[in-house]
């Protein structure tokens, strides 16, 4: 990640009006678990480019595991591109998790997992929707999908790759996976 962090502080310096630039080095920055940088560098890309979409949702990636409120942000983007990539999606849904909304969340992720089956990460936070939901069935057989897709699938791995600022939030995640059957 260093070298990530690197290539867009150079990027940024020889060109401080490219924005996507900034919201480069500020997911560097959050996956390095400086967030208070990591979402200042991202605010300036999105106020050169209010009205890119994948700007505006990469702020909003980077707010969510901030704990910021990022659901307005993934709204606007989903506004903005008409066509939304899965990851769009998928991020939405993760926010909506994190506001009890869970039956919108299970929704946002059929739509991603319609149009790419194999798309792990939905099946994974899909899995933690229904859990958190209580919707026990569902969850375990959405749980097994996750494997059928990866059957090398780690708690501990994924907990490594989601950089939430928040411990209690990767908490109930991890806990809500678990609790589906994941290990």
């Amino acid at each position: 990640m260093k070298k990530c962090f690197e290539l867009y502080k150079k990027a940024v310096t020889l060109d401080d009006s490219y924005a996507m630039g900034y919201v480069g080095l500020g997911y560097a920055l959050m996956m390095m678990r400086q967030y208070d940088e990591a979402v200042a560098h991202a605010e300036r890309g999105l106020k050169l480019e209010p009205n890119s979409a994948d700007i505006v949702c990469g702020y909003a990636n980077i707010l969510l595991y901030a704990g910021g409120d990022s659901i307005p942000f993934l709204k606007k983007a989903i506004r903005l591109n008409p066509k939304p990539p899965n990851w769009y999606l998928r991020k939405y849904a993760e926010a909506l998790c994190g506001t009890e909304r869970y039956a919108e969340a299970i929704l946002q992720l059929k739509k991603v997992i319609e149009r790419e089956p194999e798309d792990i990460f939905a099946h994974i936070f899909l899995t933690s929707a229904y859990s958190m939901a209580g919707r026990e069935k569902e969850a375990r057989a959405s749980a097994g999908d996750v494997l059928k897709i990866n059957p090398k699938f780690s708690l501990e791995q994924f907990e490594k790759v989601h950089p939430y600022k928040d411990p209690a939030t990767k908490k109930h995640l991890v806990e809500s996976l678990r609790k589906a059957g994941l290990k």
